[in-house]
Parts: structure tokens; sequence; C-alpha cells
């Protein structure tokens, strides 16, 4: 009767220390963020009062707004590798959509600056 309780109760503790087991399993790459700088151009002009936004791996974006000169500031992004898309007057399909879009960024430790130069051709 004293071993079947220490079992149950060696199961119950093992099962609620998993999380806390999982989580320093993590690399501080998975938590850290960094600031990213865009400018969006289109055929050869700033792309003024668009929006760009960031797609990870799952079903979360970060974006922001652009200014008249086609830049933009995103803080806090997680380090990683993103489809970009871009919205705004004249923008192509091909950029603007998720599923077409070839545009990528690659967020590292430390500046981030992407120049995005699209063409409507």
């Amino acid at each position: 009767m004293i071993r079947e309780r220490f079992t149950v109760a060696f199961c119950l503790l093992f099962v609620a220390a998993m999380p806390v087991l999982q989580a320093e399993d993590r690399t501080p790459i998975e938590t850290a963020t960094a600031k990213v700088q865009v400018k969006v151009i289109l055929d050869g002009k700033p792309v003024g009062n668009g929006r760009i936004f960031l797609h990870g791996d799952t079903s979360t974006f970060v974006g922001t707004r652009l200014n008249d000169d086609g830049t933009g500031t995103v803080n806090q992004v997680f380090l990683g590798s993103y489809v970009v898309t871009v919205e705004g007057d004249g923008i192509p399909v091909k950029f603007s959509q998720l599923e077409a879009s070839q545009l990528r960024a690659k967020v590292a430790a430390g500046k981030n600056e992407f120049v995005f130069e699209l063409t409507t051709k």
C-alpha cells in the first residue's frame, strides 16, 4: 500500500515538473527580440502610407505603418526568419498576399535594416 502511494506521488510530481523541465530546454534565441527598421520603394519611389508585415512560421505576425518616406520601425521582433508582405496603393498582389510573396527577412541579434525595392513589372 505504501509503495503504491509512493508510485502515485512520484508520478504526480513528475507530471507537475514537466513544464519546468521543458522550459530549461529552450535556447535564449527563442525569446530574444530585436528592433527592425524597414524601407519600401516601389518603382524607385518610397511607399508612403502603406503597411508592412513580417509573418512568422506560425499564424503570428508583426507589422507597422510606413511613413511618407517609405520607412517604418517594428520593435521587439523575435529572432528568426519571416515572410514579408507589403500593403498600400499600387502594391502588386505578388507582394501583398502571404501565399504569393517572395520577400524574406531574417531577424538576428543586433541591427536589422531591410530595404525592399519592389517593381510593378
